[in-house]
């Protein structure tokens, strides 16, 4: 077992790999990968302070540079659309729980960690007045390391400070003892990850990825995420057949009024995760999405839209998880001819529903828009 402390995973970013890895071994079943409650509240609670300031700092830059223009407006309007604080956390939180087990933090190891402040007991500081949430996180530690004294825990943490430098702290080292259990102190994480899992390299046209992305089950779950994310407003381009570059201007639309056409045109970024005899591929899926949809104006056209959103998938063994999402995005060159044959499909089946009276029927929505076919994956 493998349980990551704070100071670890704090300068990883969410586009990182080491999450992909992480994942991958957890999700094999060879390793469980933990971090302690306290561990997941300390993470969220820097990435909310780190997101604030940064937020801070960019309206006050974009206060100052707005008073230089010469306009009325406040500029609101021209805002960078970025996440706010609560959402950030969200995602963050997301990731965290997605990627590691949760140890609960237990009412004796809270009590043991102030109990441990109080006392100047390592892992807490000598100063009386600090420790007790890392007290708390080693409590966490030795609980779990008590449910199977045959099983080997790796601790793995830079705090060398409070912990042990090198080497886990004499005063730890005899608590281990005593509890008669194993705990392997580590502070390089990449160095212990390589004893349980490693990423491979994964040709593009690799049968097994190949028959991954090509099953019925993927068909259908892409086809559920893309009504899950796009069930609202979204930035698409207006497709216009008659025009020679058939994939015209951005624009937001409202709402679908028509089941899309949605498929995956290609994949990239193709990796493969080995954790023992567990083998799980991962790919970057580009997906296609084409339908009828009423744009966001004051007219409330409709028009056939269409764009492309690229999806990071991990394939399981029985289950299909995405890992990150990109925003919309236009068709790109390569991938045109595909496109324009999914919207043309689109174009001619996939037209709005007309009651007899002439009205239309209600908008497509997440909950009537996916293809219906038998599958083993649900949707993550």
């Amino acid at each position: 077992m493998i349980i990551i402390d704070t100071c670890v995973l704090t300068e990883h970013q969410h586009t990182g790999p080491i999450w992909e890895l992480l994942y991958a071994l957890r999700t094999s079943g060879t390793q469980r990968v933990a971090i302690p409650e306290m561990v997941l509240v300390e993470l969220l609670a820097q990435r909310e302070r780190r997101y604030e300031a940064v937020l801070e700092k960019a309206r006050n830059a974009y206060d100052a540079l707005w008073k230089l223009q010469f306009s009325t407006s406040d500029g609101a309007e021209l805002w960078p659309a970025v996440d706010r604080v609560h959402r950030h956390v969200e995602q963050w939180d997301a990731l965290y729980r997605r990627t590691f087990e949760i140890l609960p933090l237990t009412f004796e190891a809270a009590r043991e960690g102030l109990w441990r402040e109080a006392q100047r007991r390592k892992p807490a500081k000598a100063s009386g007045k600090e420790g007790s949430r890392d007290s708390a996180i080693w409590m966490t530690v030795l609980e779990e390391a008590k449910r199977a004294p045959d099983r080997t825990v790796h601790f793995v943490t830079a705090n060398s400070s409070d912990f042990g430098e090198k080497v886990l702290h004499p005063d730890l080292a005899a608590e281990v003892a005593e509890a008669g259990v194993t705990v392997k102190y580590v502070s390089d994480l990449n160095k212990i990850l390589a004893e349980f899992a490693e990423e491979r390299p994964l040709l593009h046209d690799d049968a097994r990825l190949h028959a991954q992305v090509s099953a019925s089950s993927t068909t259908l779950w892409v086809n559920q995420f893309v009504a899950r994310v796009a069930s609202g407003q979204f930035e698409a381009s207006v497709v216009d057949f008659d025009d020679e570059a058939p994939f015209l201007e951005w624009v937001d639309f409202e709402q679908w009024v028509s089941r899309p056409a949605v498929e995956i045109i290609g994949w990239r970024d193709e990796v493969e995760y080995v954790a023992g005899d567990v083998s799980r591929l991962a790919a970057t899926l580009q997906v296609f999405a084409a339908g009828f949809a009423r744009r966001l104006n004051l007219w409330q056209s409709e028009a056939l839209a269409a764009f492309a959103i690229d999806v990071r998938v991990v394939f399981g063994e029985d289950s299909l998880t995405a890992l990150s999402v990109g925003n919309y995005r236009p068709v790109e060159d390569a991938e045109e001819e595909s496109a324009v044959t999914i919207a043309e499909r689109a174009n001619t089946e996939n037209r709005p529903p007309v009651d007899p009276d002439g009205d239309r029927r209600p908008f497509w929505s997440a909950a009537a828009g996916a293809t219906t076919r038998s599958a083993r994956a649900p949707l993550r």
